[in-house]
């Protein structure tokens, strides 16, 4: 069986609105629009990015004491996000989406391969 191009994008589209659907990937958006309104968050993350870029600086200056300083303000910083639950509910989500997302390519990796075989025998 031959596919065109437009057939293959058509079940695509279709594809991802069923898993646009899924209960998984709705708590996975719901929580990350949560966290991106989150103002503790967003202050952590935007003090994290400067920090991670002065530790960069300061290692590209080879400034080993203002580096290690930096490092440990970064390492800080991640400590008290990952101390905010939503941040380990997002993670989880997250985790759990990619599993998934994972497990689909794979087993359409399979398919497709398998009907590739066949094909070929034919």
């Amino acid at each position: 069986m031959t596919y065109t191009r437009e057939d293959i994008l058509s079940a695509t589209s279709k594809l991802a609105k069923h898993i646009q659907d899924l209960d998984t990937v709705k708590t996975y958006q719901r929580i990350e629009e949560q966290i991106h309104q989150n103002k503790k968050i967003s202050n952590y993350m935007n003090t994290l990015k400067q920090s991670q870029k002065q530790s960069v600086n300061f290692q590209n200056y080879n400034k080993p004491n203002a580096y290690k300083r930096s490092e440990a303000t970064i390492e800080t910083i991640r400590n008290q996000i990952d101390d905010i639950p939503i941040v380990t509910q997002f993670r989880k989500s997250q985790e759990e989406t990619n599993d998934f997302l994972q497990l689909v390519i794979e087993t359409m990796s399979k398919r497709l391969q398998e009907n590739i075989r066949v094909e070929e025998k034919e």
